[in-house]
């Protein structure tokens, strides 16, 4: 029990090292979604189990509408012999010769059972809870009151799981970025179990410079909003995320290739005509 004031990056804020050097010296040509193989120019430092990205840093390389909407895919190490590397799983892209390939560096920890009772006369763009670079991450049992911006995070996470979260917003502000949870540049994220509301959005998944979001997912909660969309997958650096089986007060807002949006109840906002 206390007060933490909190002005600079979240007021809990997990990170890993993020990208390291540039694997093998890169790659020795173009790179064929399907692939489950890569072959380096020098003999690659990774391991089995690394995780690695493959990203074409191209700006608008994955989607034409915004610049930082860039080719990018996290990738597990299965195997290393000589220069080959090859994955647990095939890329889901085609790279140029160019693509640059980097071991990440993340952080797994997590933050359960925690009660957030934040200042919403407080204007400012952090959010209550940041991870970046995660892998494996849990936000669960958490309440976040009078969020003054964001209420939780994720940035390049793979393999996170939030549930069972409840984040709230009395009053109107003018943080345009105020998310009950924002997933961006991640992979494998489920938020399940949640009452989530917030000015802007419940919830926002968007790409990012990094890795285009792919194969997250919000099921079975109620995702409210006061101005825009309650749910948003309309940046397009997203593909084959999915909203199933809640319910959703003041609409949805779809982007991006292969996303999903069934099985939900959804409200029409009074105000907005979303």
């Amino acid at each position: 029990t206390g007060t933490i004031n909190y002005n600079h990056t979240a007021l809990f804020y997990c990170t890993g090292a993020g990208l390291g050097s540039v694997v093998g010296g890169g790659v020795t040509g173009v790179l064929t979604k399907g692939d489950s193989t890569l072959t380096f120019t020098t003999t690659p430092s990774v391991v089995a189990g690394d995780l690695i990205t493959v990203r074409n840093t191209i700006d608008y390389s994955w989607q034409g509408t915004k610049d930082y909407n860039k080719q990018g895919e996290f990738c597990v190490v299965k195997s290393i012999a000589g220069n080959v590397v090859t994955l647990q799983s095939k890329l889901l892209d085609t790279y140029p010769s160019t693509a640059t390939i980097n071991v990440v560096s993340t952080t797994t920890n997590s933050i359960r059972n925690l009660k957030i009772l934040m200042n919403n006369t407080q204007v400012t763009t952090y959010p209550a809870i940041k991870i970046v670079y995660g892998r494996s991450v849990v936000v669960e049992n958490v309440i976040i009151n009078e969020m003054s911006s964001r209420g939780i995070s994720f940035n390049n996470v793979y393999r996170g799981s939030i549930k069972n979260v409840v984040t709230s917003k009395s009053t109107n502000d003018t943080v345009e970025e105020s998310n009950g949870v924002l997933i961006t540049s991640s992979q494998h994220c489920h938020v399940t179990d949640c009452l989530l509301q917030a000015q802007s959005h419940g919830i926002s998944i968007t790409g990012g410079d990094d890795v285009v979001s792919r194969f997250n997912s919000i099921t079975h909660s109620h995702i409210s909003s006061n101005a825009l969309w309650a749910v948003d997958l309309g940046h397009g650096s997203q593909e084959y995320c999915s909203a199933r089986f809640n319910t959703i007060s003041n609409g949805v807002q779809m982007g991006g290739q292969h996303n999903e949006c069934t099985d939900n109840i959804i409200y029409q906002g009074a105000s907005t005509g979303n």
